[in-house]
């Protein structure tokens, strides 16, 4: 009889201390990803870094650190490291982007965020090349509309020009930074991209 109190006294100690730990683990608030303090999902190659950070409700205080993971398109992990929560339950942690690896390997990129073995955030977001400027096409300024005569897209009005003639809303900027030029059927580019 006092084996069977003792083990169910043992049994209630562990069941509360199980009950603890959980009420002790800080819960998700939410989280964020930003580059240069513009949060989103996709960011250019020519970003200084991209941070994540995550808020929990409380700060944990001591014990294991957290482990954040940051892992290339192909799963392989790129940065692993121990962080620790800030003031307030917060955990800031970032990636340098520009000039190293994840600037060279644009692609569908992942971070972890764990603490215990426990995987609290799990992330993707894409780094890109940068929009601006056309790179396959930058060499080509020398063919682009300026060599046309297409009044609606190089500004130049010829005293017949017709103020309907599509593309014209396109944009000589836009046009300029592809190389193309827009006749009044046809896309036109002045050379091919090399």
């Amino acid at each position: 009889m006092e084996r069977v109190r003792i083990l169910s006294r043992l049994g209630g100690v562990v069941v509360g201390m199980a009950l603890l730990a959980a009420c002790a683990r800080p819960t998700l608030l939410d989280d964020e990803l930003s580059a240069g303090g513009a949060p989103g999902t996709e960011f250019s190659s020519d970003a200084d870094s991209v941070t994540l950070v995550a808020r929990f409700d409380r700060n944990p205080g001591g014990g294991d650190p957290y482990i954040v993971e940051w892992r290339f398109p192909d799963g392989r992990t790129y940065l692993r490291k121990p962080v620790r929560a800030g003031a307030g339950g917060a955990v800031e942690t970032s990636m340098p982007v520009r000039g190293k690896a994840p600037g060279r390997h644009p692609g569908l990129w992942h971070v972890s965020l764990s603490r215990g073995g426990q995987r609290l955030v799990e992330r993707s977001f894409a780094i890109r090349e940068p929009a601006s400027g056309a790179p396959g096409f930058a060499s080509l300024a020398h063919c682009g509309p300026s060599r046309w005569e297409d009044p609606a897209i190089s500004g130049r009005r010829a005293a017949g020009a017709s103020t309907g003639v599509p593309g014209a809303w396109i944009g000589k900027p836009l046009l300029e930074a592809s190389g193309a030029t827009y006749s009044t059927s046809v896309l036109l580019t002045g050379c091919a991209p090399g």
